[in-house]
């Protein structure tokens, strides 16, 4: 048993705590393993394992579908791409129906990445929170010697983000290279269209090292090809 002043301090803490009932009791653990180290039981430590598991479930199912839309997103940025060389060889011949298709295709890919994350990160909430993860540390039996492998939420969320800045480039590079189009005629001088053709060359709106991070979120066997 505790002491009555031990058991005050923590029944005391919990009444004024706001937090969910489950970290009020992991926090009271982690409580008297600081005031009586020998009192904290094998029942605390697998609550902390069962709640780390279903973490990195949650977190490896967004994992597996963020990395499944990204590849079929890139795939897309390929085919844009394409499109854009063969424009390039003969501006007039520029599919903007095909360019604008790919476009809203990619804003999809990236809006269901998007949905997928949130879903993940409401799941994860009623798991996860600051308190509750310093009480894990606290009452840790083993010190990591490791550091720890980069977590499957920080790639998935690096994967969503690079597909929002992505889609933001192409769309500045479409509209561009749509003027273009548009303001080609029978009139266009030979210095005019070789502006044309430089600005479509240099694709001032897509950051070459933003690019390079993307692939290299993808398996070198689906882009060895652009190596």
């Amino acid at each position: 048993m505790f002491p009555a002043r031990a058991r005050g301090a923590v029944s005391g803490f919990l009444h004024r705590s706001s937090l969910p009932s489950t970290c009020k009791k992991l926090r009271a653990a982690a409580i008297a393993a600081v005031a009586f180290p020998s009192s904290v039981t094998a029942d605390t430590n697998v609550q902390v394992l069962n709640r780390k598991l279903e973490l990195d479930r949650v977190y490896s199912k967004l994992g597996e579908k963020i990395t499944r839309i990204f590849r079929d997103y890139m795939t897309k940025v390929t085919e844009f791409e394409e499109l854009a060389d063969v424009g390039k060889r003969f501006l007039t011949r520029f599919n903007r129906v095909t360019a604008e298709a790919l476009l809203n295709e990619l804003d999809c890919l990236k809006e269901d990445a998007i949905a997928v994350t949130e879903a993940a990160t409401k799941s994860a909430t009623a798991l996860d929170d600051s308190f509750c993860e310093e009480m894990l540390k606290d009452i840790s039996f083993e010190k990591e010697k490791e550091p720890l492998p980069k977590h499957p939420q920080d790639t998935s969320i690096s994967e969503v983000m690079l597909m929002k800045i992505i889609s933001d480039m192409l769309k500045l590079d479409y509209a561009m290279q749509k003027n273009i189009v548009l303001n080609l005629n029978i009139g266009t001088s030979v210095s005019e269209l070789e502006g044309y053709c430089l600005l479509w060359n240099l694709h001032p709106y897509i950051d070459d090292d933003i690019m390079h991070r993307a692939w290299q979120y993808v398996p070198s066997h689906d882009h060895s090809s652009r190596k």
